[in-house]
C-alpha cells in the first residue's frame, strides 16, 4: 500500500510508546534511540560491526509483557487466581492458558478469534505478517476476553455490510478500538518469538506510527486499502461470519441494542483521552439575574432532565423525553440563554502529539459520529 510519510517526531513518539508497552526493553531502545529513528526513516539496516548492529540480530523473543493491559488487570488477576494463583498470563504454558480460556462461553471465545484476525489482517497492511498460533490465540484471549463484548456489534454490522466501502467503515472502527484496548500490543509480543531484534523494533515502531497517522485522521487511506485486500481476507470473514453466527445462537446471550446517552460516538475516540461533554448556559436565578453554570452530562441517559435551581444547572429526579440533539431536555430551557454544549478532548494528531480540541455539538444529532482529524474533533 501506499504508505503516509512519517517524520523524526512521529517515529520519536512510536518509540516511545513501545517502550511503554515493553518496559523491559526500554533501557535497549533508549541506549540506541537516535540510530533506531533514522534506520526507520531510512529503511537501513544498522552496521554490523557497531553496538546496534551486533544486538540486532539477536532473537526478540526475550520480550515479555509483565502484567495484563491496565484496563483488564483486575479481570485478569481474577481469572489467573482461579487458575494458577500467582501466575501471570503470557508465563502459563499451553495447557494451563487452555484451562483459562475453558471458562469462556463460545460466543466470547468466536469473538476474542475475530479480533486477532482483526489484529492480523491490519498488521499486514502495514508489512507485519505473522500467523496466528493456538498459544497466541489462547494467550490473547485470556488477555482480552473480558472486552470481547465491546467489539461484538462491529463485527454484527461488519458482517451485514453490503459494499466493501462500508466494510472499509467498519474495519477502521474495529482497528481503532483494537488499538484502544492495547490489543496490538499483545500480537507484537507473540511475533517477537519469531524476528529478530532490530526487525521487531524497527517494523513494530514503523506500525505504531502509522496507526497513529491513520486512527489520528478521518481513515481515507487505511478504508481504501482495506477495500483492495478484502476479497483476500477469506480468513477474517470466516472467522468474524462465525463470530456472529456463534453468538446469536439461543445458549450466547442476545445482542442488545445499545442504551443512548450523552456519550459522543465515532472513530476519535479510539485516539482521544480526557473526553467530556460539558453543558453550559446562563441560567436566571430567583433575582432575575442570570447566572452562568455548567454541568457535565458525559454518558448521562439521553432522557436525564435538566432543571434550573436558582441560577445552578442540575440533574432533574424525573427523566423526560428522550433528547434528539445533544442539548438535554428539561425545565432550564425555560429560564436559560446561550445554551451551549460543547465536546472536548485530548486527541493524537499524525506526529503523535496530544492536542486539547474541543466541538460545539449543542445542535448536533446525538447519533451523529465524531471524528479525530489530526488532532481536531470533526462532525462527520
Amino acid at each position: 500500500m501506499e504508505i503516509t510519510p512519517l517524520n523524526p517526531e512521529s517515529i520519536q513518539n512510536a518509540l516511545n510508546q513501545l517502550r511503554d508497552w515493553f518496559p523491559e526493553q526500554a533501557a535497549t531502545l533508549k541506549k540506541h534511540n537516535d540510530e533506531l529513528v533514522q534506520n526507520i526513516l531510512k529503511d537501513t539496516e544498522p552496521d554490523p560491526n557497531s553496538p546496534l548492529g551486533k544486538l540486532a540480530e539477536q532473537p526478540a523473543n526475550v520480550v515479555v509483557i509483565p502484567t495484563p493491559s491496565a484496563a483488564n488487570a483486575k479481570t485478569a488477576q481474577l481469572v489467573q487466581s482461579m487458575v494458577i494463583p500467582g501466575a501471570k498470563i503470557t508465563e502459563l504454558s499451553d495447557e494451563e492458558l487452555f484451562d483459562i480460556t475453558k471458562l469462556y462461553t463460545p460466543c466470547t471465545k468466536a469473538v476474542g478469534k475475530a479480533m486477532l484476525s482483526s489484529g492480523l489482517f491490519v498488521l499486514s497492511m502495514v508489512g507485519i505478517r505473522t500467523s496466528a498460533s493456538d498459544r497466541m490465540y489462547h494467550a490473547f484471549l485470556a488477555e482480552f476476553g473480558p472486552v470481547a463484548d465491546k467489539f461484538t456489534r462491529l463485527f454484527n454490522d461488519f458482517d451485514k455490510a453490503n459494499t466493501a466501502y462500508q466494510k472499509g467503515k467498519l474495519m477502521f472502527k474495529i482497528g481503532g478500538g483494537l488499538l484502544k484496548a492495547s490489543c496490538f500490543k499483545a500480537i507484537l509480543k507473540s511475533w517477537a518469538e519469531e524476528a529478530s531484534w532490530f526487525d521487531w523494533v524497527t517494523a513494530s515502531a514503523f506500525a505504531i506510527a502509522q496507526f497513529t497517522v491513520w486512527f489520528a485522521t478521518e481513515g481515507v487511506a487505511f478504508i481504501a486499502e482495506v477495500v483492495l485486500l478484502l476479497a483476500n481476507a477469506g480468513f477474517l470473514i470466516k472467522d468474524i461470519a462465525n463470530a456472529v453466527s456463534v453468538c446469536t445462537k439461543e445458549e450466547c446471550a442476545p445482542l442488545a441494542a445499545p442504551s443512548v446517552t450523552f456519550t459522543a460516538a465515532g472513530s476519535f475516540i479510539n485516539t482521544a483521552d480526557n473526553v467530556k461533554l460539558i453543558l453550559s448556559a446562563q441560567c436566571k436565578n430567583i433575582e432575575g439575574k442570570y447566572i452562568d453554570s455548567s454541568l457535565d452530562i458525559s454518558k448521562l441517559a439521553a432522557n436525564t432532565q435538566i432543571d434550573n435551581n436558582n441560577g445552578v444547572l442540575v440533574i432533574s429526579k424525573a427523566a423526560g423525553t428522550q433528547a434528539d440533539t445533544f442539548k438535554p431536555v428539561g425545565s432550564y430551557r425555560n429560564s436559560s440563554q446561550n445554551i451551549k454544549v460543547t465536546l472536548s478532548a485530548s486527541c493524537l494528531n499524525m506526529k503523535g502529539n496530544r492536542v486539547d480540541t474541543a466541538l460545539d455539538v449543542t445542535d448536533l444529532d446525538i447519533k451523529h459520529e465524531i471524528a479525530n482529524s489530526n488532532g481536531q474533533l470533526k462532525a462527520e
